[in-house]
């Protein structure tokens, strides 16, 4: 009786194909091609993982050789290298288990790995424990590089940051000033909405990356902004120039910074307030919706939708005793708002007693530079780990407090678009609705009470303004 040919499997792997047109793994497939006809084996399937991480990442084909596999589909698993197939212990110990259950062999251009007796385990838990230390290795190097970036200020490495070159130093000046102009939109009271849309409209894009769900050959591109995307942006220190590794700012790096310190506090603090909720889609369409109360119950008072007229309105949020029109309750408020703007006190509304920036910021620089010389004397042994943490305790104390006076610094930035502008009325009228409802919310406290019975003319008793701001 002839022999039965014997079945393999190709199992084709690398980690990273920046290219997109998966090179690597044709030349794995070529060399294990090769190998398979020399000893006159039958290839019954490929399972290539291209660009994918065999430490960290979910390998489909992996799995589903695993299951063919079980099914005997195949006698002999051809790779390239052991390390193509695991760089783990727990996946060596899969084809430990594969092995004794299905007699499946494992075969690469190195040498057979013959797992169902116990030299084969040996040798393939050896090498496998070889290649995790090699990991373990480049990821201490890595780590040691980034580090040593850091302390230096220079730029992450990584995808180009919106609004600098590659190089992470030169700035792109169309996408800078939108940057800025983000920023701005945050603080005069515009919503992630308001960017998202500047942006877009703009024609910027996200970092190139493939779609969610594509396949891995899949080219990469940049995608529309989202509010989720614009926050990441908004709060990244990178664009106040600060230098930072997992978010913690360790000081100032070596490239311009797009907008200055107390800035980006105050956005970020802006962003990170649990208090802040994204506006109502309702809302979009009304300038009081959320802001103002009823004069009856002092509920909020929310948006009614549309009458049977198609006319847009207002009622109260509690009990069914308000329903008012919404245009002539928001024209009323808007003449109110406009004229007190129009007021030559406006500038005594925005401006107040400025902190000394510069002087704070020199403050943050030489507190972060004592927290390092804390933990470098830790590590000669010069320091006990309490009087370090006790150090560390009451400077991380200090920065805390420094990054709320810093973002104090930029505060009432919703008014300062009316100092010194002459035309209230154009300058209202170029806000968009989030910035509009951020002025009103500034100022005052809009009470709408009940119209009456048939009344159709607006009586101005009936809207009643509370001010915040004398």
């Amino acid at each position: 009786m002839p022999e039965t040919q014997t079945r393999a499997a190709l199992y084709l792997r690398q980690s990273l194909d920046r290219s997109g047109e998966g090179l690597a793994i044709d030349r794995q497939r070529e060399a294990c091609r090769e190998l398979a006809q020399a000893r006159g084996w039958k290839i019954v399937a490929e399972y290539p993982d291209n660009s994918v991480s065999a430490t960290n990442g979910t390998r489909p084909q992996w799995t589903r050789m695993l299951a063919d596999a079980e099914r005997g589909r195949f006698d002999v698993i051809l790779a390239w290298a052991l390390d193509r197939i695991t760089r783990s212990m727990k996946d060596t110990e899969r084809l430990v288990d594969l092995a004794e259950k299905t007699g499946v062999r494992v075969v690469t251009a190195n040498g057979d790995i013959d797992l169902t007796n116990d030299q084969g385990r040996l040798i393939g838990r050896i090498l496998s424990a070889v290649a995790r230390g090699e990991i373990e290795r480049k990821s201490a190097r890595q780590r040691l590089a980034s580090e040593q970036r850091a302390a230096q200020g220079l730029p992450p490495i990584g995808p180009r940051a919106l609004g600098w070159e590659k190089d992470g130093i030169t700035l792109v000046p169309r996408e800078a000033e939108l940057v800025r102009r983000g920023y701005e939109l945050i603080l005069s009271g515009g919503s992630l909405r308001s960017v998202v849309r500047l942006w877009n409209e703009a024609g910027l894009r996200t970092a190139p990356r493939r779609p969610i769900g594509s396949p891995k050959d899949a080219p990469k591109g940049g995608q529309l902004w989202a509010p989720y995307s614009v926050r990441d942006v908004l709060r990244n220190p990178r664009y106040a120039g600060l230098r930072a590794v997992k978010g913690d700012v360790v000081g100032q790096g070596t490239w311009p910074p797009i907008v200055p310190e107390e800035t980006w506090r105050a956005v970020k603090a802006m962003l990170e307030d649990p208090a802040r909720k994204n506006t109502p889609s309702t809302a979009r369409k009304y300038l009081l919706s959320g802001l103002a109360v009823c004069g009856q119950c002092s509920a909020a008072i929310n948006a009614g939708g549309l009458n049977r007229y198609g006319t847009r309105t207002y009622k109260c949020s509690r009990t069914k005793h308000l329903f008012r029109r919404a245009e002539p309750v928001e024209d009323y408020v808007t003449a109110v708002v406009v004229e007190r703007l129009s007021r030559p006190d406006v500038t005594d509304l925005v401006t107040g007693a400025r902190p000394d920036v510069t002087g704070i910021q020199t403050e943050a620089t030489a507190l972060r530079r004592r927290r390092d010389q804390l933990a470098e004397a830790f590590a000669e042994g010069d320091l006990t780990r309490s009087q370090l943490l006790a150090g560390t305790r009451r400077i991380e104390t200090r920065l805390s407090e420094i990054e709320a006076e810093l973002a104090d610094a930029v505060q009432v930035t919703v008014l300062a678009a009316f100092v010194d502008q002459g035309n209230v009325q154009a300058i209202w009228d170029g806000l968009d609705l989030d910035q509009r409802r951020a002025v009103v919310d500034t100022l005052m406290t809009v009470i709408i009470h009940s119209p009456g019975q048939g009344t159709r003319a607006l009586r101005p008793e009936t809207v009643e303004i509370s001010w915040k701001t004398a």
